[in-house]
């Protein structure tokens, strides 16, 4: 039993450790075909399925970039993505998300004409908000 005040603590900081907001993941694809480049050899030179693939570009509001974010614990208020674009350096442009109850995951997209005459996305900056109070930040590199 020399161990058991150890042990609790132990406990204590991972269910506290746990129960902390945090965004977990940021993911992030730039898409202008229906078949990613890296997915190629993988859906274009399928065999066996016999199904003619081939490499078509996306529309042009589809064409873009595409951030796919999770957090935890479900019961976030609202999630803000922030990024600055290639072409335009000094605005900082943000898109906002009131989570449905339970969600844990959603995707931001910058296409169409904002991607166009912004360019890629060079630093971005995801935020979770719990009665208007940041609880949580991940950013890129260069933010």
């Amino acid at each position: 039993m020399r161990h058991a005040p150890a042990t609790m603590g132990l406990l204590a900081a991972l269910v506290m450790g746990c129960a902390s907001p945090r965004v977990t993941e940021v993911l992030h694809q730039t898409r202008f075909q229906n078949v990613a480049a890296a997915d190629r050899n993988y859906f274009l030179s399928d065999r066996v399925s016999g199904l003619p693939l081939t490499a078509e570009s996306l529309p042009a509001d589809q064409q873009g970039e595409y951030f796919d974010v999770s957090w935890t614990p479900a019961t976030i208020g609202c999630v803000q993505f922030e990024y600055r674009q290639v072409k335009l350096p000094n605005k900082v442009s943000s898109q906002t998300l009131i989570p449905a109850p339970g969600q844990r995951s959603t995707t931001f997209a910058v296409v169409g004409n904002e991607f166009r005459q912004g360019g890629t996305v060079s630093a971005w900056r995801v935020s979770l908000l719990q009665t208007g109070l940041v609880v949580a930040v991940k950013q890129s590199a260069l933010w």
